[in-house]
């Protein structure tokens, strides 16, 4: 038995919106404006979009703190973080292409 008639709102990473979502009589969970499944997984994909914000940022903490040795080594492990987020895209998509 499937949950119908919910809904709520969600942030929508894509637009950087709230949206609003409804969970129709066929059981699925959609954006109220246009009727597409809300996409409540691909988590490699937004891991993805994270690591290559984490390195934009690392990037500019890295120019612009200059001289400043505690922003370049925050730099650093920001760099570091992201290549961890990214690997752990791969690993997410290796995993479930094996099942």
């Amino acid at each position: 038995m499937a949950i119908t008639g919910g809904f709520g709102f969600t942030h929508d990473t894509e637009t950087g919106l709230s949206r609003k979502w409804v969970i129709g009589q066929d059981g699925v969970k959609r954006w109220h404006d246009t009727g597409e499944p809300v996409d409540g997984g691909n988590i490699p994909h937004h891991l993805r979009k994270l690591s290559e914000h984490m390195k934009d940022v690392a990037t500019r903490m890295d120019y612009y703190g200059g001289f400043n040795g505690e922003m370049k080594d925050k730099a650093a492990e920001l760099l570091n973080a992201s290549r961890m987020a990214s690997e752990w895209a791969d690993c997410i998509e290796f995993e479930s292409e094996q099942d």
